[in-house]
């Protein structure tokens, strides 16, 4: 429901089917009264252009790309507030909220996709090294793809398309912030609101942790019994292994 979305606000919306499993996940925000930040996991952008397309009755809307305009670094840790404010950016306190420095055309969202304490900088791609540079120079360690999953993971942070699968519904992997009860009618609301009602859905994310190896889409075992799936993993430098499942 993005209609009562406020300016410099964001979310993370769910599309579902009939079953109330999740066929998409996205962040969003609306950046002004006409223009509404969709960003989706790498290589799902024409999946959840397409699922927004089906689903939408009438609005008046049109999807334009913007991976050739903008580029996204994101500031995790408790530091990261520091980092930002030597940077001459703003670390906006509340999750979800968006702000805008005085001089620079950048972005920045408290944006929990990796730990609570994230801040997404979205800034034009022509200056993304500039930007790189100056957030290192302000106190920031460079990391990349492998360091952000490993942080995600360690935090319990689920995200789609490993957490958030066609497999489950919102309410069987911590995904309750994205469900709203404003929303009139929407694929799957029977089935998310009886395991509203019912007070416990058949699944539940968890984190997982051992010595001996184990991989994304492993099988979780108890004895014998099968009890869920390994969604992410990392391995640590020391040999231990944390996942979630």
């Amino acid at each position: 429901q993005m209609d009562g979305l406020e300016i410099d606000r964001g979310c993370r919306p769910f599309l579902l089917n009939a079953k109330g499993r999740i066929e998409g996940s996205f962040f969003a925000c609306r950046k002004d009264t006409s223009e509404l930040w969709v960003d989706t996991a790498p290589e799902h952008g024409a999946v959840v252009t397409e699922l927004l397309d089906r689903f939408h009755f009438g609005e008046d809307f049109v999807t334009e790309p913007m991976n050739d305009q903008v580029a996204l670094l994101t500031v995790v840790g408790p530091e990261a507030p520091s980092v930002l404010g030597n940077a001459k950016l703003p670390a906006p306190e509340g999750l979800w909220q968006y702000a805008r420095p005085v001089e620079g055309n950048v972005y920045v969202g408290r944006v929990p996709r990796i730990t609570p304490l994230s801040w997404d900088v979205w800034v034009p791609r022509a200056e993304v090294r500039q930007w790189w540079t100056k957030l290192i120079a302000s106190g920031a360690h460079p990391g990349g793809q492998l360091a952000i999953n490993a942080l995600r993971i360690e935090a319990g942070t689920p995200t789609h398309p490993t957490e958030f699968s066609d497999a489950v519904t919102p309410l069987d992997c911590g995904g309750m912030d994205g469900v709203t009860d404003a929303k009139g009618c929407y694929p799957g609301q029977e089935v998310i609101e009886r395991t509203i009602t019912l007070g416990k859905p058949a699944r539940a994310l968890v984190a997982v942790t051992g010595d001996e190896f184990f991989a994304q889409n492993d099988t979780l075992w108890a004895g014998e019994r099968s009890v869920g799936r390994i969604t992410s993993a990392v391995r640590w430098p020391n040999g231990r292994v944390d996942g979630l499942a």
